[in-house]
């Protein structure tokens, strides 16, 4: 078999590669955030890669269990979908996501025509509340935007982030050291984890590949993570290299870094950690003083540690606020 045919069978892309390592990273940022990835569910298939729905197998890219008990519900379990492309999230690819979900959460809890004891048993098993987050290294088209508003799909953007930018350079620079045309059958299944990563074969590898690798494993170990809401209604991944944030108590300031990052800083100036938001959020809000007036009021931290977990409230600086209007949006 040709070397072309060989990679056509096994279709393997740069860009297929380079998602897989994305999807790796914010399997990790999620974790540390206090979304445990080892869960029971009637729902997955053998390989945990895959979840069962009410008429099809759907292959999910990150899933995780929030690690606090909310009342008057079952367990959050979210459902990720991760896009690396080149090119903002569009409309379409938000309703093929939603579609999955949909079918997901419709998957049947209890079969009725059981017996009486088969149906307690089933209402032993351990049951979730399915939320749907799309995760974008590029941002998202506003139709998509909207979109995700009405159905009821968080969303966390990741443009510019330049926590995140270095370590998606890190992944372009492994996938660069990266043989494709010895790449074997075998190769293709060691691809949706980092630690996968570490076992391809040697023959594939080229001069800075297990470099490259063990730079992108430091940089997620030194990398602080943290789930948050912003004003009750927008979630965030704030991004940091220290713990700092998880022990703060006064209020914050905000300081735009561009047109759609924002750095947390204490009262003493200090950075907290930094995330994106929505560019056409942003501009939309700065332009509408009703809305303005209520938005940048507060944000909501899950805070996860070893022996605590909770939610930490942190009222933003209302003079600091008006700041945010500095940055001319493009």
């Amino acid at each position: 078999m040709s070397k072309a045919s060989e990679k056509r069978r096994l279709k393997i892309s740069k860009g297929t590669l380079k998602g897989y390592l994305f999807e790796s990273v914010l399997k990790e940022l999620i974790k540390k955030a206090g979304f445990d990835a080892n869960f029971e569910s009637d729902q997955l298939t053998k390989d945990r890669r895959s979840f069962h729905g009410r008429g099809a197998v759907h292959q999910v890219d990150l899933s995780g269990k929030f690690c606090m008990n909310i009342p008057f519900i079952y367990p959050i379990l979210i459902i990720g979908e991760a896009k690396s492309g080149k090119s903002p999230v569009t409309l379409s690819q938000v309703r093929d996501f939603f579609g999955a979900f949909t079918d997901l959460s419709q998957y049947h809890k209890i079969q009725t025509k059981k017996s009486p004891a088969e149906r307690y048993y089933q209402l032993s098993r351990p049951r979730y509340t399915l939320c749907p987050v799309f995760f974008s290294l590029r941002g998202f088209r506003k139709s998509a935007e909207q979109f995700m508003f009405a159905q009821g799909i968080s969303f966390v953007i990741y443009e510019n982030n330049p926590f995140i930018n270095q370590m998606y350079d890190t992944i372009e620079q492994i996938i660069r050291n990266i043989d494709f045309s010895r790449l074997k059958k075998d190769d293709e299944k060691k691809f949706r984890d980092i630690e996968f990563f570490k076992k391809i074969s040697q023959a594939c590898r080229k001069d800075k590949f297990d470099e490259y690798l063990t730079k992108l494993e430091k940089q997620l170990e030194r990398t602080r993570s943290f789930v948050g809401v912003l004003d009750g209604r927008y979630t965030i991944n704030i991004i940091s290299k220290n713990n700092r944030i998880s022990t703060y108590s006064g209020k914050i300031k905000l300081k735009r870094l561009s047109d759609n990052i924002i750095e947390l800083r204490d009262k003493k100036n200090s950075p907290l950690g930094v995330f994106s938001l929505s560019k056409q959020f942003i501009n939309y809000v700065l332009k509408k003083d009703k809305y303005y007036e209520r938005t940048f009021s507060f944000v909501d931290i899950i805070i996860n540690k070893k022996s605590l977990v909770k939610i930490s409230r942190l009222e933003i600086d209302k003079p600091e606020k008006e700041k945010l209007k500095e940055i001319p949006m493009k």
